[in-house]
């Protein structure tokens, strides 16, 4: 094999110092995941033995979830194609070298022992990992010599990785902040999206690009609200599904989500994202969700042409939703209602919203009852999936804001909700 040159950010070069714990935390645009897949892809060509790495997180339901294509596109990239067999599942390379990849959530201590005999294990997107899972990979990966790797966005002061590796290292751990300008290759589009960030909302930027915990996450619109969870639907017992779209503009993206409720709880169950997506390419967008087509898809009444296309491309159960004065607080009130919202991993884009979607504050820091824009298109498709519990929930459902009394004390609604409802309903 020719001598081939492996480049990884300098500020990564820990990777190749014998340690049991390597962590690199931080922000986006800091080239953690990147570096991380090339240099083991540099140590199955310099170990005469190879390497065995178990690829882990949290929740991993597809193979299109895990680091597969990530390490294979370094491999591609570097020109190693022919030194690696890439196969669905599992990546081989030289010397009998082996990347294996699997989600923690459903594994139990006796599911996780046919990785007793690896070199190590990656575990990425560190911060969803549980204490459990953490408790299980441990002793799991006990080969002399072994290593375990992780890579992470900082999210939560109390999440496990953050309080067992970042606040409380281990002795034989090596703990490094990556940042973005610790990146040689960051380049003007990253440096743009970066300055927008900061610019729209200075404390998210902190936690995207600066790699911090979240700030002030009593702005959150959704608080402890949501969680990542596998779920099968079951649509003998299940309401639903629901499907909405959030048609995008400028640089918003449009979206379709398909939801279902069960037993108090709210079911995320797929998405469908498009970036800059042009108009007749929404339909084949649309139909990453599989049979989108069979189910009644509520969108944004404000593009009736956009409705209109859909309907003429086979989304013929396109219809237009309702909006009303105060439908927007509505929306977010009736899913504050929810017990839970379940989003499945397969949704990483929506799940990253509720993480921005917040209110705006002050310069004191008060929260205000105006919304942050942007980072709710998601909810929006949410929002119109839902509208007719929502409409007929606002119909009996005063706000608070619209109630005020009479001379006698009495309340009165006067939330008007535009479906020809009587204001006086909640007299008394």
């Amino acid at each position: 094999m020719p001598q081939i040159d492996i480049e990884i950010a300098p500020a990564m070069d820990f990777l190749f110092t014998p340690a049991r714990y390597k962590v690199g935390h931080g922000g986006r645009g800091s080239t953690k995941s990147w570096s991380v897949a090339r240099a083991l892809i540099a140590n199955t060509l310099m170990r005469p033995q190879g390497i065995r790495w178990l690829c882990a997180r949290e929740f991993q339901s597809s193979i299109r979830e895990s680091v597969h294509f990530l390490l294979a596109s370094q491999i591609n990239i570097l020109g190693l194609g022919s030194e690696f067999d890439i196969q669905r599942d599992q990546i081989m390379g030289p010397h009998g070298s082996q990347f294996a990849f699997c989600g923690l959530h459903d594994k139990s201590l006796d599911g996780l022992k046919s990785y007793e005999g690896f070199d190590g294990a990656w575990i990425e997107e560190g911060q969803s990992v549980s204490r459990r899972s953490l408790q299980f990979l441990k002793p799991t990966i006990r080969k002399d010599g072994s290593e375990i790797w992780i890579t992470m966005n900082p999210e939560n002061e109390d999440d496990a990785v953050w309080q067992d590796f970042i606040v409380s290292p281990p002795s034989n751990a090596i703990v490094r902040k990556i940042s973005w300008f610790d990146n040689p290759w960051f380049n003007s589009i990253l440096e743009e999206e970066k300055t927008n960030d900061y610019n729209r909302d200075p404390d998210a930027a902190d936690w995207i690009w600066g790699g911090n915990c979240r700030k002030n996450s009593d702005k959150l619109v959704l608080q402890n609200k949501c969680e990542v969870k596998p779920f099968t639907p079951n649509p003998e017992l299940w309401d639903g599904p629901y499907q909405g779209i959030d048609f995008g503009f400028g640089q918003d993206p449009v979206c379709l989500i398909r939801c279902w409720i069960w037993e108090g709880d709210l079911y995320i169950e797929s998405e469908a994202y498009g970036d800059h997506c042009e108009i007749e390419d929404h339909p084949a967008l649309f139909d990453s969700i599989p049979n989108a087509r069979a189910f009644v898809s509520r969108a944004d009444c404000s593009r009736p042409e956009m409705i209109s296309y859909l309907r003429r491309n086979g989304y013929n159960r396109a219809t237009d939703c309702k909006k009303w004065p105060g439908c927007v607080e509505d929306r977010i009130t009736y899913l504050k209602s929810f017990h839970r919202i379940y989003i499945h991993p397969s949704c990483p884009r929506i799940d990253k919203e509720r993480k921005l979607w917040s209110w705006k504050t002050n310069k004191a820091g008060d929260i205000l009852n105006i919304l942050q824009p942007g980072n709710d298109h998601g909810w929006d498709a949410v929002g119109y999936a839902l509208e007719p519990h929502i409409m007929g929930w606002a119909k009996k459902t005063p706000r608070e804001s619209d109630i005020v009394l009479d001379s006698w004390g009495h309340p009165i609604n006067r939330h008007y909700n535009g479906m020809g409802a009587n204001p006086n309903a909640w007299l008394s």
